[in-house]
């Protein structure tokens, strides 16, 4: 392939667009995976405000249960039940909001491992409550240590899922602090290595194509000077390759033309030297015929 000196521009505005694009591309890779990494870490708070809240209501209902078990009046076991139905309704509410959570898979069977723990507990709360509620003071207590052993095992497998959680939180934390400390040598050294490919590319189309330009600016100066012999020698094929031959043929039409117009002139000063010579002659002949004229005049004049 020729590598003209227009294909050779078009080639470094083609790399200087590449490399611009590629270093955007790869600017673009490390947005996109500190963006994931924050939409990560956003999913695992998220999900850990609702899970802790759960764990706390989780508390509250026992503690709505036990209080109801210790109830004076009437009116107080009224207050308690309702805090249970409130408590009962935002623990089902953070619950919905957990699970809604883009979960990894290990926290996801956490959670559903969970699951029926927590309807459970739920069951077994209620119908302490409800015993109460009647007036069944002994079946409610009854009831209290299997509520006591439903909640141990609910705390454990709660505690599962909060250290589900937090592993996916440190993993995302650990991730996204390697994607920083990735962003920063990429955005230090990619600049860096973009500036130097360019100036590489463009020193060696430079150097292609001033050289040739400096020896043509050479052998003009030369011809110039008087140097007939010289020549550019240059068979790049291209254009300035092309311009190189056309000065070679240039100074060799010259010399050409000089040399002609010497030999010429060579010629014509013989030819004007014999023609002197001759002049000389037909100088001499006249002279003598004049001499020899004035003898026969003379002569004449005696006879």
């Amino acid at each position: 392939m020729n590598w003209t000196v227009r294909r050779r521009l078009t080639a470094l505005s083609l790399l200087s667009t590449f490399l611009i694009l590629a270093g955007g591309g790869v600017c673009w890779i490390a947005l996109d995976q500190a963006n994931r990494t924050s939409r990560d870490l956003g999913v695992v708070a998220r999900a850990m405000r609702h899970h802790l809240e759960v764990v706390h209501l989780q508390a509250e209902i026992r503690g709505d249960v036990l209080s109801a078990l210790a109830a004076s009046d009437d009116d107080d076991l009224d207050r308690l039940r309702q805090d249970f139905s409130e408590h009962l309704a935002e623990l089902d509410r953070n619950r919905g909001e957990r699970d809604a959570c883009a979960l990894d898979p290990a926290t996801r069977a956490a959670v559903d491992d969970a699951r029926a723990g927590a309807i459970d507990y739920k069951r077994r709360a209620g119908s302490i409550l409800t015993a109460a509620g009647k007036g069944d003071r002994s079946r409610a207590l009854a009831a209290v240590p299997a509520l006591e052993s439903s909640a141990r095992a609910l705390d454990g497998k709660n505690a599962a899922i909060t250290g589900r959680l937090n592993d996916r939180a440190g993993a995302s934390e650990r991730r996204s602090i390697e994607i920083a400390r990735r962003a920063t040598v990429l955005a230090l050294l990619l600049p860096l290595l973009i500036a130097v490919a360019l100036m590489l590319a463009s020193r060696a189309i430079r150097k292609s194509i001033t050289e040739p330009l400096d020896r043509a600016v050479e052998v003009l100066d030369a011809l110039s000077a008087g140097d007939l012999d010289a020549r550019t020698d240059l068979r790049t094929g291209d254009e300035l390759g092309r311009m190189g031959l056309a000065i070679d043929r240039a100074a060799a039409s010259l010399a050409a033309t000089i040399s002609s117009i010497a030999r010429n002139a060579t010629a014509v000063g013989n030819a004007s030297e014999e023609l002197a010579s001759v002049s000389q002659q037909l100088f001499g002949n006249a002279h003598e015929t004049s001499t020899q004229t004035s003898v026969v005049s003379s002569a004449s004049e005696e006879v």
